[in-house]
C-alpha cells in the first residue's frame, strides 16, 4: 500500500510540473516478455496485461502511471522435488497422486515518461520508466490433497522476489486525425535487481547471492482511450 501512495504522490507532482495536458487517456496494454540473466534460470517467457492512465501534451511529452499483471506457465525449477516419489509423482493425504503444477506470476507498479517525435501527430516515441515489481510462483493443487502446498506452508514454495526496476522504451505512437485511434507499439527492457524477502529451505537460489538480476525484454501493444481534452469543459468519451 505504501508503494501505491508514493507513486500516486509522485505522479501528481510530475503532472503539475508538466502543466496543462492535451489529452487524459485510459491506457491498457498487452505484451510478451522474455527473461534473461538470473530471471531466465527460474522462468520462461510470460504475457502481461496492464491498465493505467496517461497524460499527453501537444508538444509530444507523455506521462503514465500503470499496474501490470504478468502470467506464464514455464517454471524451470521444482521446489517440491524432495517430496516426489522415484517416479516423479507427489502422493497426497488420500494416498493418490496429487495434481500439482506451477505457474509463473508477477506484478509491476510504475511510472513512465515518453516523448513522441511527431508531437501531436504519429511518430517515433522513446522514453523510460521506473517502479517496483515482484516475481513469484503460483503452486496449484487441483486435487487439494497435497497438504505441503496448502495454507501456511504455501509461501515457502513460491520464491517471491521483489525489487525496483528501470525500463528504457522505444517504439511508434500512432494518432489518427480524429483522435478516435490512439495507440503505441513499444519495445522495452525491464532491468531489475530483486531479493527474496523470505528464506525457504526449498529455495535452491537463496543464499547463492544477495540480489538477483531479474531482467527481461519485450514488446507491447498499447491502446489509449481519450477521456478528456484540455480546453474543453466537458469530458469526451470515444
Amino acid at each position: 500500500m505504501k508503494h501505491i501512495i508514493l507513486f500516486l504522490f509522485c505522479f501528481a507532482k510530475l503532472t503539475n510540473l508538466c502543466g496543462q495536458q492535451n489529452i487524459l487517456a485510459f491506457r491498457s496494454t498487452y505484451g510478451l516478455q522474455l527473461p534473461y540473466a538470473d530471471l531466465s534460470e527460474r522462468y520462461g517467457g510470460n504475457l502481461d496485461v496492464s491498465v493505467g492512465f496517461e497524460y499527453q501534451k501537444k508538444n509530444g511529452l507523455s506521462l503514465g502511471l500503470s499496474w501490470a499483471f504478468l502470467f506464464g506457465n514455464n517454471v524451470k525449477y521444482d521446489a517440491l522435488k524432495t517430496f516426489r516419489e522415484p517416479t516423479g509423482i507427489l502422493i497426497g493425504i488420500d494416498g493418490l497422486a496429487s495434481d500439482v503444477y506451477y505457474r509463473s506470476r508477477g506484478q509491476q507498479l510504475g511510472m513512465d515518461v515518453g516523448y513522441n517525435l511527431g508531437k501531436d501527430k504519429s511518430g517515433l516515441v522513446f522514453g523510460g520508466g521506473f517502479g517496483v515489481l515482484t516475481y513469484y510462483t503460483a503452486v496449484v493443487d487441483d486435487s487439494r490433497s497435497f497438504e505441503q502446498v496448502l495454507g501456511k506452508y504455501q509461501p515457502l514454495y513460491n520464491l517471491k522476489a521483489i525489487g525496483p526496476y528501470l525500463k528504457p522504451i522505444v517504439g511508434y505512437h500512432f494518432k489518427s486525425e480524429s483522435g478516435l485511434i490512439n495507440g503505441k507499439i513499444l519495445f522495452e527492457s525491464t532491468l531489475s535487481m530483486t531479493k527474496f524477502p523470505q528464506a525457504s529451505p526449498y529455495n535452491e537460489f537463496y543464499g547463492t547471492k544477495s540480489t538477483f538480476a531479474d531482467h527481461s525484454f519485450g514488446i507491447k501493444l498499447v491502446w489509449l482511450l481519450a477521456l478528456k481534452k484540455s480546453g474543453e469543459t466537458t469530458v469526451k468519451y470515444f
